[in-house]
């Protein structure tokens, strides 16, 4: 009750202020006075157009017509003036609010493509960054395999050098040389004074002082024969213990080292010789006479060397493993930098490849046909209708299209659909189409360009009718003809002569089974194929097993009974 008093006493108010003094009425000033008061007119910018709007409000509110308003019409008037004012400010607002949630989504969708430039350009310097990683790998892989190639010349050489100083020709050196080392001290005048004959001439103890002394001498060459040959063993071999060895090899012989005694020592006859075998030692003053036994073993230069050579044999075999691990850890980097490197070439022949294909337009004209093949009226202006395919229309694209071919067959084409459309979904839209061409052509192992031209060139799809045979068979004899040539279902009897004079040869005089297939109702009952009455011939089976005419149609010219 207060909210109508208050209304009341509001329209009371506004036709108090706007209307005439002399009058009492709301003339045409003062309602235009309260239009653009009210806001109405502001979008009126021209006078006339002002005018026009007041005039036309001034109608709807002056119900008599005199061109004033007064109190009733006034009060009738303004409720719906202000509701239409409301409705008006409220589409404002509103008009307002989307047009700022407009804006909030086109900055979002701003953002949102500067977020996915940005997270593309962050994966090309990753991309580009990997790729770098990758070469300097490889780089770093071929040095490393280089330098264990060089290390590897270097152990091959000193096998070499080693094979060589340790080959037959040194040791037979080495032993011509130490026969001749013993030779002249073996030898000596006295040898060269005495001979057989001279032998004879002798009492028994100067025989007895002469075999000593050719024992002697025959121990000495022993020994030094002995060395020579340890020190050849271990120049092959390697191993210091190969000279001990022979030189206890030859102790076992019978041999002893070299000994000469001093000016004046005489030796009773039968007196052993000291040596290895006889479990004696040479004694110092054995050691001071011209024939000084050898070692039979190396001496601490030689056994450095040795050391020194076996130091540099575990360097080169270590260096040969670490070569060996390089070799592979180059070899793997490199098939890794081949293999991200055709990806990249890949992608980047189907990026263009898809880009060709989206930009033709007779592929589009393709992909329109096969997307609204099959669709009836009842999907129209809805998410069914857009331009789409789904397994089946794709699937009838590859086969219509002859895309289908080498490794691509049917299910990997459904593969390819399942891919390119995403998990889930069951359409492929024109980009997916276009972004699906290239795999195709790499699945049937051909080029993209091939599988474009293909694809464009096919005129539509194509009804299963059209793919048909041109040969048609009989329902009721089983015979083929020819469709170009069968005679039409419409000749009648009368008319059949004229049609076979036109070139006509379905069933006609001398065919084969003109006579078997057709018979011609005629008042006789005949089988012959002239016309009476002008009734059609007719096709019919034997279903009485009377043969293969069956019966024929009797009576007076009625039509034949099937």
């Amino acid at each position: 009750m207060a909210s109508g008093n208050s209304r009341l006493a509001e329209c009371a108010r506004l036709f108090h202020k706007y209307k005439d003094a002399q009058k009492g009425k709301i003339g045409v000033e003062g309602f235009g006075s309260l239009l653009g008061d009210a806001g109405r007119l502001a979008e009126l910018r021209s006078p006339i157009a002002r005018a026009a709007g007041v005039k036309r409000e001034m109608t709807a509110a002056d119900g008599d017509g005199d061109g004033w308003i007064d109190w009733a019409e006034f009060s009738a008037w303004l409720p719906s003036f202000q509701q239409e004012k409301y409705t008006l400010e409220r589409n404002d607002f509103y008009a307002h609010k989307g047009e700022e949630a407009a804006e909030a989504a086109a900055a979002a969708a701003a953002a949102a493509a500067a977020a996915a430039k940005a997270a593309e350009e962050q994966a090309a310097a990753e991309a580009t960054a990997r790729k770098k990683r990758a070469i300097e790998a490889r780089a770093t892989a071929k040095a490393a395999w280089a330098k264990a190639r060089a290390a590897s010349k270097a152990h091959a050489a000193a096998q070499a050098a080693a094979a060589q100083a340790a080959s037959p020709k040194a040791a037979a050196a080495a032993a011509a040389a130490a026969a001749a080392a013993v030779n002249p001290r073996a030898g000596g005048a006295g040898m060269r004074r005495t001979s057989t004959a001279g032998l004879q001439d002798l009492s028994d103890v100067q025989l007895a002082a002469e075999v000593e002394r050719l024992e002697l001498a025959a121990a000495g060459a022993a020994a030094d024969l002995a060395a020579a040959r340890a020190r050849a063993s271990a120049r092959h071999f390697g191993d210091a213990d190969g000279g001990a060895s022979a030189v206890s090899a030859g102790a076992a012989a019978g041999s002893s080292p070299s000994l000469s005694f001093s000016a004046g020592h005489s030796a009773a006859p039968g007196t052993p010789l000291p040596s290895p075998a006889a479990g004696t030692t040479p004694s110092p003053q054995h050691t001071n006479g011209l024939h000084v036994a050898p070692s039979g073993g190396l001496d601490s230069g030689k056994l450095r060397r040795q050391l020194q050579r076996e130091a540099l044999l575990l360097e080169a075999a270590a260096a040969a493993a670490a070569a060996d691990t390089a070799a592979a850890a180059a070899a793997a980097a490199e098939a890794a930098a081949r293999q991200f490197e055709a990806e990249e070439a890949a992608a980047a022949a189907d990026a263009a490849a898809t880009a060709k294909a989206a930009a033709d337009p007779d592929l589009q004209r393709v992909f329109a046909a096969f997307a609204a093949f099959g669709k009836n009226s009842e999907l129209r202006g809805t998410a069914a209708a857009a331009p789409s395919l789904d397994h089946q229309q794709f699937g009838k694209l590859c086969r219509d299209t002859r895309v289908l071919g080498g490794a691509l067959t049917l299910g990997r084409a459904d593969i390819i659909f399942t891919r390119v459309a995403g998990k889930g979904g069951s359409r492929m839209t024109w980009r997916q189409f276009a972004t699906a061409l290239p795999l195709l052509a790499r699945t049937r192992g051909c080029a993209a360009d091939e599988c474009l031209a293909l694809v464009a060139a096919c005129p539509g799809p194509q009804l299963n009718s059209e793919s048909g045979g041109t040969g048609r068979q009989s329902s009721f004899t089983g015979r083929s003809g020819s469709l170009n040539g069968s005679r039409p279902a419409s000749v009648t009897g009368a008319s059949e002569e004229e049609w076979q004079a036109g070139g006509g040869d379905g069933g006609g005089g001398g065919g084969e089974g003109g006579a078997d297939d057709e018979v011609c109702c005629s008042p006789s009952g005949s089988g012959g194929r002239r016309s009476v009455g002008g009734f059609t011939p007719l096709r019919r089976p034997s279903v009485d097993g009377a043969g293969q005419h069956g019966q024929r149609a009797s009576g007076g010219g009625s039509p034949c009974q099937l």
